[in-house]
């Protein structure tokens, strides 16, 4: 697989993959939509449910990893972790 790098020296992911700043902030806007429904009521929401709705807004894969990695900032930045450490010797 390969990931399409077009600036290896952009300060962000987005622009190191060549994705817009508008285009970023549709799917900022995308995902912001996902989570509001998402968390409009109480749920389960399965992490293969939340893959399938990103995906079905991005062109390409470096936006489905844009998208991704936004996901888990806003997860981090609320206190939770997606992928938590599975073994706990690691750090």
């Amino acid at each position: 697989m390969e990931l399409n790098i077009v600036n290896q020296t952009a300060p962000t992911f987005h622009e190191a993959v060549g994705i817009s700043e508008s285009r970023a902030n549709e799917l900022s806007d995308a995902l912001d939509a996902m989570v509001e429904r998402y968390s409009s009521r109480t749920q389960l929401v399965r992490v293969c449910d939340v893959f399938y709705e990103i995906v079905s807004f991005c062109s390409n894969m470096e936006e489905v990893i844009y998208c991704t990695l936004n996901h888990a900032n806003w997860h981090a930045a609320r206190g939770m972790l997606l992928c938590p450490p599975q073994n706990k010797n690691r750090s």
